[in-house]
């Protein structure tokens, strides 16, 4: 009777230790899933990103031509009208030059802040994520050392009750007990 009463108890904590176990997996595997889908978006939103700043140095490049352009026609222009209003073009033309910058740089700098909000709520679950896998983790420990401690106890408590009941059997085999108890 109290060997099927063990039995039913390692039963029970086998079943308990497999049901942690698989508890553990699936939510290992639902955060493993949940962090690689929140890594792709963050490749998409970074390879977004790579494709705005070749657009904006290819801006800066046309700005740069654009620049030099202006600046040759307007050199040219002065020159023919015999230097004449020569300031007053170069005013334009420093003018005309600090209105595209300024639109680019404000263009460059409205598309960073909106890549920016993009990437910082994925980042965020990021982190999120990966402190829920180490305390998950923590708990798995901790859970596996206490299973851990009932088994060794468990084993212990087994092995004593063996050896009482080799003395039992001993005893009962004895001519001297065996003639007390009948």
């Amino acid at each position: 009777m109290t060997i099927l009463h063990n039995l039913d108890w390692l039963t029970v904590l086998i079943t308990f230790i497999g049901g942690i176990a698989l508890g553990g997996l699936a939510v290992f595997f639902h955060a493993n899933r949940r962090l690689t889908g929140l890594e792709k978006d963050k490749a998409v939103l970074e390879a977004k990103l790579r494709s705005e700043e070749q657009l904006l140095e290819e801006r800066e490049r046309s700005l740069q031509a654009a620049r030099h352009e202006l600046s040759a026609t307007f050199s040219t222009l002065a020159e023919q009208s015999l230097r004449m209003n020569a300031d007053s073009f170069l005013k334009l033309a420093k003018e005309h030059l600090g209105q595209h910058q300024l639109q680019a740089k404000h263009d460059l700098q409205t598309k960073q802040t909106a890549i920016d909000s993009m990437v910082q709520p994925i980042q965020e679950g990021l982190q999120a994520t990966r402190k829920e896998i180490e305390q998950m983790e923590k708990r798995r420990q901790h859970a596996f050392g206490d299973i851990e401690r009932n088994l060794k106890s468990l084993n212990e408590t087994q092995r004593v009750l063996h050896e009482q009941t080799h003395q039992l059997v001993g005893a009962l085999k004895s001519h001297q007990v065996r003639g007390r108890w009948g």
